[in-house]
């Protein structure tokens, strides 16, 4: 796994991209016939983002100066950062999809799925960050 903060911030701006192009598409895959698969869609990707950019900023920007325990972190200040800018992406997909032949955007309940997503997201950091090494560097 990519220990430097640049690396993931990378990562989230294809992920971004991706979802730019997907949002685009009038039909983005194959037909699956379950009832609500779409918002599990919606809350998987957003959950990777999150992910993402959560690393990121673990990584680099709220890291503390010394080396120490990747525990060390604030899941509170992350959130503050993370959430709301999930929240926004979501919103702007949903957004971009309302002019997207074939989509329907602006849907609340998919919007609540990528917040979902991205707060799934943040719980699913601190396991993740104490298997790193206490000495990973500031990118």
């Amino acid at each position: 796994m990519p220990t430097r903060s640049s690396c993931w911030i990378l990562v989230w701006f294809l992920w971004f991209t991706v979802l730019c192009v997907l949002s685009s598409m009038s039909h983005p895959g194959p037909h699956i016939d379950v009832v609500g698969i779409d918002k599990v869609e919606h809350t998987l990707y957003f959950c990777a983002g999150g992910l993402c950019l959560g690393l990121a900023l673990a990584l680099g920007w709220l890291r503390p100066a010394a080396p120490g325990p990747r525990t060390d972190f604030s899941l509170f200040r992350m959130a503050l950062i993370v959430l709301p800018l999930g929240a926004a992406v979501g919103w702007l997909d949903e957004w971009h999809q309302s002019f997207t032949p074939g989509r329907s955007g602006l849907d609340i309940y998919d919007w609540c799925a990528d917040i979902c997503g991205t707060a799934i997201s943040l719980l699913l950091l601190k396991p993740i960050l104490r298997r790193l090494p206490a000495t990973v560097q500031k990118a």
